[in-house]
Parts: structure tokens; sequence; C-alpha cells
């Protein structure tokens, strides 16, 4: 990627950058007000940022005295950090320029100046500050910027963001450059899902934002982790970056910091560890003509999804229902009037629950799936099994299979208590002992269980866990070989 049109005697011309992968190269070619790249470590994007920055400094519209005039700040949550990291980084480019100087005064600054080939002149001024709490927000107060740049904007405070947009496009003022060019940019590792900045990444993204999501520096095969190919800016990393840093961290490090995962951290290890919200998350629409199946989890924490199986395999989940001290009765109101408002026209296929509802209470005769099918008027029936083996092999085979280069299951992006289970709230409970880490045998029954749980009792219903089964059962004939096994134990 080049600086800009220029001929060789402009002094930028000495600035070489080339996006290091397809989202580093969107990202500059985006002109959203507020864009930013979400990436694993080592994947380019501080250098990216930087240039980009550098980019639209010397492409600032001029002004009537053909100066093109920029002031940008670059801000960190805390100084140790940017004094260390961000504040270098910035110098190993900006220092082999023959213009510029950087001055290490309060605030640290870079200011330039220097004459372009088609006879305007860049003045810019980039000023360096830390905002390490809602305090800080003074700093703040009286900017008057044309871009600003977020380092690691996961650690940032989301009202001092908010107020550093805020003072973006005062310079240079509307009456002297009408056309001006403004931006704020961020950079930052994935974060936990439920940090303000994943809902605004994944689930409530601004009209006026670009954000572009790195492939994972490291993807998980079986049990183990191997670097991606396709992860951005390999060319620039020693070899083995990825593999050398997996060693004794934990799983939910690894996903964030490696694979690029936004991803729930609990002292818990999460029952579906292959489960990535950005390749298992869409927005969705059911297909006309394509029956619906349902999955339901009873007690008084009632679930249902209901999902759709497409014409190439994959599984759609289209929509969760999640009802709060409620029983099976309610949930079967809910879902008819789910049915009847989103899905007219649609046939139920089955509708397959937990088979532990079909026992009677102690206070009365009818069970789960009698109340359930009396409001919803819809036929349930129990899953074939509960043993928990085969619910989460059942799922687990979804995740990790690819249909035409599609994941086999995607959940859409409004089914945020099963997302957010999936992701990792969803656990075995850690065990408090010393030495190596351990882990309960049952789940940690938290709000997200019930749902994720109706989705294993909807994949098996719909006979996968069959399919499971049976290609289990063709791997060991294969294994056997030729082996003859008699008609009966007797001969």
């Amino acid at each position: 990627m080049r600086l800009s049109r220029r001929s060789r005697d402009d002094p930028s011309a000495l600035l070489h950058y080339e996006a290091q992968g397809p989202v580093l190269h969107e990202f500059h070619r985006s002109s959203a007000f507020v864009k930013g790249v979400i990436g694993p470590l080592g994947s380019g994007k501080t250098f990216g940022a930087i240039n980009e920055m550098l980019i639209s400094i010397h492409n600032q519209v001029p002004d009537r005295h053909n100066v093109r005039r920029s002031r940008w700040c670059v801000s960190r949550n805390s100084f140790p950090d940017l004094n260390s990291a961000t504040i270098p980084d910035f110098r190993s480019i900006v220092d082999g320029l023959p213009f510029g100087k950087f001055t290490m005064g309060s605030p640290p600054k870079w200011e330039a100046a220097y004459p372009r080939s088609d006879g305007t002149t860049v003045s810019a001024e980039v000023m360096f500050r830390s905002f390490d709490g809602l305090q800080d927000v003074k700093k703040i107060k009286g900017m008057q910027l044309t871009g600003a740049w977020v380092d690691e904007l996961g650690e940032f405070n989301k009202q001092n963001f908010d107020h550093l947009v805020g003072r973006v496009t005062r310079f240079p003022p509307k009456v002297q450059v009408p056309t001006a060019k403004f931006a704020v940019l961020f950079t930052s590792n994935a974060v936990p899902r439920d940090h303000w900045l994943a809902d605004m990444a994944l689930s409530n993204r601004p009209h006026n934002w670009w954000v572009g999501l790195q492939p994972p520096g490291v993807l998980r095969v079986g049990n183990t982790w191997v670097e991606n190919p396709d992860a951005e800016n390999r060319a620039n990393l020693a070899k083995d970056y990825y593999f050398n840093q997996i060693a004794s961290k934990k799983e939910s490090w690894v996903r964030q910091n490696l694979a690029n995962e936004f991803v729930f951290h609990g002292d818990g290890q999460p029952i579906h560890p292959d489960f990535n919200e950005q390749l298992h998350t869409d927005d969705l629409v059911a297909l006309h003509g394509i029956p619906l199946h349902l999955g339901m989890d009873w007690g008084r924490t009632p679930a249902c999804v209901i999902m759709q199986h497409q014409p190439n395999g994959q599984w759609f989940v289209l929509e969760e229902i999640c009802l709060n001290n409620s029983g099976a009765d309610k949930l079967g109101t809910t879902v008819k009037r789910a049915l009847n408002a989103r899905y007219s026209g649609f046939t139920v296929m089955e509708a397959t629950g937990d088979p532990a509802g079909t026992a009677m209470s102690q206070s009365q005769d009818e069970t789960p799936f009698d109340l359930f099918e009396l409001r919803s008027e819809l036929q349930a029936s129990p899953a074939h099994t509960n043993d928990p083996e085969v619910r989460y092999a059942t799922l687990d085979d979804q995740l990790t299979t690819l249909i035409e280069g599609q994941p086999a299951i995607v959940v859409d992006r409004s089914c945020t208590t099963l997302i957010a289970g999936l992701a990792g709230e969803y656990n075995f409970k850690r065990i408090q002992v010393t030495g190596e880490e351990r882990y309960h045998n049952e789940p940690n029954k938290g709000g997200t269980s019930h749902i994720c749980e109706a989705l294993h009792y909807c994949l098996m219903g719909a006979g996968e866990s069959d399919i499971l089964f049976n290609h289990g059962m063709e791997s060991i004939l294969e294994e056997l070989g030729d082996v003859s096994i008699p008609d009966s134990i007797y001969e």
C-alpha cells in the first residue's frame, strides 16, 4: 500500500508501508468515521493504525493558504503503557523521516511540516495522552482535534472514549476547510464477551463504525492449537511466534489473545471450546418451505431453541426462548406465540425435550411434556438419552464440521444467552485444589446451561447423535478390516 499519489521528490516517499493482510487492507480503504482493527498479538494492527494516521495527515484537504492542517491525539489507558509501547512503535516509523520532531514534553508531541510536490504544505501535530479513568475526562475537554487513535481500546474507559470522539471534527474549523477529513481509529486485542467493545463489534455496531476482525493467529485442531497459515502479518513474525506463546497459558487466554475470540472469562472449563463467535454466528433468515425443529429444557428456568436444517446440511439456530421462574406450560404458551408471530406458514417437524420431563411431579399428574403439548399444541418427544457425553459430542461434531466451507451450525446473533453459554459461561466448574487444574464432571448450572442443553436435545431429536454414532461404528469396522464376526457366540 502506498502513502499517496506523489512524485519522487516528495519527502513522504520515504515512508514505505504495505498492508499485511486483507483486513488491514480494508481498514485503510474504509471511509467510516470510527474504524478499527481487532486482532491477535503480532497481527500488525498497531503499525497499520500509525500509517493510516500518517496517510490521513498527508492527504488532509488544504485550506485557502494551501496548508494541510491536522491535529491528532494518540491515547492509551495508562502513561506507562503509552510510554513503553505506543510511543516507541510510533517513533520507530517517524524518527527515520527527514521531517518532524518528537519531544517528550507534557504531553509528549510530534510536530511536522513539509512541502508536497503539488505545491501544498503539510502541517501536523500529534500529541500523546493517557486516560486512566473517569477523573481524566478533564484532559479531553477543550481539545480541538482532526483525529484520534486509541491503542488497545479494550483497556479504555467507555466514557472517556465517547468524550474523545466528541472532540474530533473540531480542527481545522469548518469555516476554513469546509470539506476537511476527520477520523477516529482504534486497535485492540479481542476482549471478554461481556465487554462494551465486544457488544459494539459483534452485536450493536453503530452505523458510522467499521470494525475489522483479523484471522486468528492459532487454530484448534482436535485438542491442540496450531499456527494459522492465513494469519495476518506472518511475514514479519519470528518462526513459531504463536506456538511459543501457547505453552503454560490458560485456554481462555489463548482463545482471546492468540485465536482472536471474544470469550467468557471464568474459573471453569468451557464445555464447548470449539465454539467461535466470529465463525459460528450470523444474521439468519428462515427459509420458507423448510420445516422447523425445536429443542426444550425443563425446570423453573425452561428454554427452547428454534432451528432449521438447510438444504446444504447446515443447521441454523434461528431463535432462543429463555424464561425465569416459569414452568413447561408457560414455555408452551410462549413458543406458540413465537411461532404464530414469526413463523406463520412453517411446519414443525419435531419437538424434542429433556427426557427427565417424562416424570410427574408430586403436586400434579401432568408431566412437563404434557403441559408443553397442551399449551403449544405441538407433540413433543423425549430425547433418546440424557447421557451428557452423547449430548456434548453431538454438538461438538457440528461445531468442528465445515459444509461447503461454512460451519455446520450457525447461531443467529439475537441468541445472546446461547452465545454466552457456548462462549464459556456453560462450563465445568474448577475444583479448588492446589497443583494441576481439575474440574467437576457436572456442568455449572448457571443461567446459560438450559438453552445450551435445549440445543443438545434438538440436535439429538433430529438424528444428529445417531449419525455421530454410525460414523463411529464405521471407523471401528474400518479398523477391524476383514475380521470375521460369527453369527452366534456359540459357533
